[in-house]
């Protein structure tokens, strides 16, 4: 979703909000990566919190909200929103690594499948990319259809999603 959002976020903003909001694209670009690191970030709270390490999930988010905090009172007198975005991306950023550190060193670590399988999506967002940059003078509308079908079908292709992801998909 993020690179879906980044390249044609100029569109986006000028489609949803109109001309009078065009500034706000680059913080949509740099935001939206937020989001993502969110959903992930999220997925390390939900493991800490499921197996009652709830203190190492409270512990990490205080510290990384002071951080927040203190990178935006440095950067919005004189950057802004731009430098809002900024701040919560790095924010989010070292929330990732401080949580893969901290899991590394317990039974619930990053196994090789799990990274083959993120190359693997990686790949496929980066093809996506290059769609949705040779479609950019096209509807906004037809650069989200073709560039989520292409992105499906490579990760069918690149055996991200197999027969039984598509199983659960019918239950």
């Amino acid at each position: 979703m993020a690179m879906l959002t980044t390249f044609p976020a100029n569109n986006i903003i000028l489609i949803v909000y109109g001309v009078a909001y065009a500034l706000a694209t680059i913080a949509l670009q740099i935001l939206i990566w937020a989001m993502a690191l969110i959903f992930v970030n999220s997925s390390f709270a939900y493991l800490f919190s499921s197996t009652n390490q709830q203190i190492v999930v409270a512990k990490v988010m205080g510290t990384i909200a002071l951080l927040n905090v203190i990178l935006n009172l440095l950067l919005i007198p004189d950057y802004t929103y731009i430098r809002a975005s900024i701040a919560t991306l790095l924010s989010d950023i070292l929330t990732l690594v401080v949580m893969i550190s901290i899991s590394s060193k317990t039974k619930f670590r990053i196994r090789k499948p799990l990274l083959k399988d993120s190359i693997r999506i990686l790949s496929a967002s980066i093809l996506m990319i290059i769609i949705i940059t040779l479609l950019r003078d096209f509807s906004i509308i037809l650069i989200v259809l073709v560039s989520v079908l292409f992105y499906l079908i490579l990760l069918l292709v690149l055996k991200v999603i197999d027969k039984e992801d598509i199983a659960m998909l019918k239950v």
